[in-house]
């Protein structure tokens, strides 16, 4: 049997709290006198619930009249301390006599002779206990400790549905087991083939061609005496005919103050356009050279040149000319390139032309395509040196050049290693996987790649985090654990949910987070 004090301003949350903290079933109460827990029988009633609840035998000990009437009316067994009152049989041990004076111990006899006095007060807090007995057992639900209790599971269960709609989450770690895969072995890549053949080791490949011209300028070293022609550009027109005219090398054209230029390269000149029986002239630009060499023959623009081989017939005031400019006439002495300048030129041109190609081919290419430097050649197909120099002495070099490759996919390298690799292991993917090529074998006639692979990687289950989110959504926490480890070459997993009361997984696909490692 435990003893338990009571102070006099202990609440009865807090006297309750100490008994059912009390790990011996047998407990004593002592109250003393003026506690707070004789302002209201139901704090009585409220000790005898929930000790009986929590299967403890009570027994009030008190000096206070009041507190054994009021334990008395919550059928909790009472008694004086100067008084040894136990039933016969009681599970409770002996109450002891606490009279410091030494006061003589009553029997129950004594207890049975002198019959007991029930105090006025006593009277008034029976018969308030059984008045508010009869009024809580009649108006219970009305009372406001009750309509409170209601209103916060109510408002509980709100809250609950609503963090568990609105903010739940569940977060799902997948790590599946690894198997090494290694493998070995020469393939080719050819661009007659359009489908990958695991039984063959052949890829498709693509054939890559492109083009790039430059003019550079580089300085003259050289020195000499020059005469010079003037070159430019002219525009020729024809209000003659719907018909087509053509006009052979050096064909001449006379300027108003009778400068010839002459035609570099033939041209053919278009129909003019009918219309309305009226003609509009049709045109076209060609490149012309002066007659003669000086700087009076830089001119530009110039209307109205004429063509002297068609004059005396109708087509002499029908086709024209217009010189746009003419540049470069010279006489005397100039800045010339020398031989070396010219060969100096010609290499800086082409390298430069090479180099340009190369990045140009390299940073352009389709991002998934494989290329190596043994797949694929420039070669510089024209060089052209105009040794005329311009005011500053510099002379013009204009090259081109062509570059030829052949490529294949990084993708489909891959995709013929997962069939490779699935002749032994069924729906697996690769993980931290490494190729090396070796032994680069080109031919671009052909539009051929030959090389070997070696290959280390680790093989993993197959899996689709996306397809996985639609299986697990809205279901059980115990559905999907089970889900998950029913998935093949599973190693360890863990479903995590919040908040933690949450049940399921939500509906939301965003609110699902899957990490597969």
């Amino acid at each position: 049997m435990k003893k338990i004090f009571v102070g006099k301003n202990d609440s009865i949350a807090e006297v309750v709290e100490k008994i059912l903290e009390e790990e011996d079933l047998e407990i004593v109460l002592v109250v003393p006198k003026n506690t707070i827990l004789e302002e209201s029988v139901s704090n009585f009633h409220l000790i005898k619930r929930e000790a009986s609840e929590a299967g403890k035998s009570i027994l009030i000990e008190s000096v206070d009249e009041g507190v054994l009437a009021l334990a008395k009316a919550s059928h909790i067994e009472a008694i004086h301390p100067l008084f040894k009152k136990r039933k016969r049989g009681s599970s409770l041990s002996d109450i002891v006599p606490m009279d410091e004076a030494g006061s003589p111990e009553l029997t129950e006899d004594d207890l049975v002779r002198k019959p007991e006095v029930k105090s006025s007060k006593n009277r008034r807090l029976e018969e308030a206990y059984e008045a508010s007995e009869t009024k809580k057992s009649s108006r219970w639900f009305l009372r406001p400790a009750f309509l409170m209790v209601w209103l916060c599971v109510v408002l509980a269960l709100v809250g609950y549905f609503w963090v568990a709609s609105s903010f739940a989450k569940a977060e799902i770690f997948i790590n599946f087991k690894e198997t090494p895969w290694q493998h070995k072995g020469d393939v080719i890549a050819k661009a007659e083939i359009n489908k990958i053949s695991a039984s063959e080791n052949s890829l498709p490949a693509e054939v890559f061609t492109q083009a790039k011209n430059a003019t550079e300028l580089f300085p003259a070293t050289g020195r000499a005496s020059v005469k010079e022609k003037a070159t430019g550009k002219i525009v020729i027109y024809n209000a003659y005919s719907s018909a087509k005219q053509g006009l052979v090398v050096d064909t001449r054209f006379l300027t108003p103050d009778n400068k010839i230029f002459r035609l570099t390269k033939s041209v053919t000149i278009p129909g003019a356009e009918i219309k309305e029986g009226k003609i509009i002239p049709s045109s076209i630009e060609a490149d012309v050279a002066a007659d003669q060499p000086g700087a009076e023959y830089n001119l530009g623009p110039v209307e109205g040149l004429s063509i002297p081989g068609f004059k005396g017939t109708p087509k002499y005031q029908a086709f024209y000319g217009s010189l746009v400019k003419a540049t470069g006439g010279f006489i005397g002495e100039k800045s010339v390139p020398t031989e070396k300048d010219i060969a100096m030129a010609k290499e800086k041109t082409a390298e430069l032309l090479k180099a340009t190609l190369k990045n140009e081919f390299l940073n352009n290419r389709p991002k998934d395509f494989k290329i190596f430097d043994e797949a694929y050649e420039i070669k510089v197909t024209k060089i052209s040196v105009n040794k005329s120099t311009d005011e500053k002495g510099n002379f013009q070099v204009t090259g081109e050049a062509t570059l030829k490759g052949v490529a294949f996919r990084e993708g489909d390298v891959t995709t013929y290693l997962k069939a490779l690799a699935s002749r032994d292991y069924e729906q697996s993917v690769f993980k931290d996987i490494k190729i090396d090529y070796s032994q680069i074998k080109a031919d671009l006639v052909k539009g051929e790649i030959r090389f070997n692979l070696e290959v280390t990687a680790n093989l993993v289950p197959e899996f689709s985090a996306d397809s996985f989110k639609d299986q697990v959504i809205g279901r059980k926490i115990e559905d999907v654990r089970s889900l998950v480890l029913s998935l093949p070459g599973l190693d360890t997993a863990r479903v995590s949910v919040w908040p933690v009361w949450v049940k399921k997984i939500p509906q939301n696909t965003a609110k699902i987070k899957i990490n597969v490692d």
